[in-house]
């Protein structure tokens, strides 16, 4: 027979060697997740360097989600550049994991560079990639990844952009009005003004100014669904009645995906 002075020793001992069992148990388990989502960033960073479009997609869910770029739509288009001899490279460092549960953000930073809709590109971002995990599918990609959009068409919906927003500077530079109307969407609303108030606007505004001046840099571009927002720093030149004036800010111009193309429809 166990004496109570004995039991009292040995029962606090016991319950010391469970709860570091179940710690080291979810330790195991949570290092293990990770290793997982870790095996699944290698596997996907591994298929985009064969160019093995199958492999890549099958890295995200069958369900990712993407406004823009669906994947149904999207799987073509990537193929088409994965395929190509000269395809882009991309590089991924710096990966922190978040997990809770069975679901999981990663922040990383990426480099892709090479051919993208026919034009040798470079970029240099951040995306955040959400996750989850899915039966015995184990963690997929859900939603977040920039080279995703940027593989899937975001390259040449960007230079659409940047067309129309070049049209606009000539037409700034030129004092064409016509021309700077052909970037507007009839639908243009900005601060209670539609295209009628913007083209009075303008029209005085070319009637009064002379030798303008236009420059846009640090530009960033964020889609959702068929609308897209620019943020620039730009710096504008003018004379008003032969007195220099400088106006240098941060503007925001939202656009509109129209069958003409992008059209700016807030912002100016």
């Amino acid at each position: 027979m166990i004496k109570p002075s004995m039991t009292r020793q040995t029962m606090p001992g016991r319950a010391l060697l469970y709860c570091l069992a179940v710690l080291i148990l979810f330790a195991g388990c949570h290092g293990s997740e990770e290793n997982e989502i870790q095996g699944l960033l290698e596997k996907r960073a591994r298929f985009l360097r064969k160019g093995d479009t199958d492999g890549y997609l099958s890295c995200l869910s069958q369900g990712y989600m993407d406004s823009f770029f669906p994947l149904d739509h999207a799987r073509d288009k990537i193929k088409q550049i994965l395929s190509c001899p000269e395809r882009p490279e991309a590089r991924f460092s710096s990966p922190t994991i978040y997990r809770q549960g069975n679901r999981a953000v990663v922040r990383e930073d990426f480099w892709l560079e090479g051919v993208i809709s026919s034009k040798p590109r470079s970029y240099r971002r951040t995306q955040h990639l959400r996750l989850a995990r899915q039966g015995q599918e184990g963690w997929k990609i859900i939603e977040g990844s920039k080279v995703y959009r940027l593989l899937a068409g975001q390259a040449k919906e960007e230079d659409g952009i940047i067309e129309v927003l070049d049209r606009r500077e000539e037409a700034l530079e030129t004092k064409d009005l016509r021309l700077y109307l052909s970037v507007v969407s009839q639908h243009y609303e900005h601060r209670g003004q539609g295209v009628r108030e913007l083209e009075h606007r303008l029209s005085e505004s070319f009637q009064v100014f002379d030798d303008i001046r236009y420059e846009a840099w640090d530009r960033r571009v964020w889609f959702f669904g068929n609308y897209a927002t620019v943020e620039q720093r730009y710096r504008l030149e003018a004379k008003l009645l032969g007195e220099p004036e400088v106006h240098s800010e941060i503007e925001r111009i939202e656009l509109i995906r129209e069958p003409e193309g992008w059209r700016i429809v807030k912002g100016l």
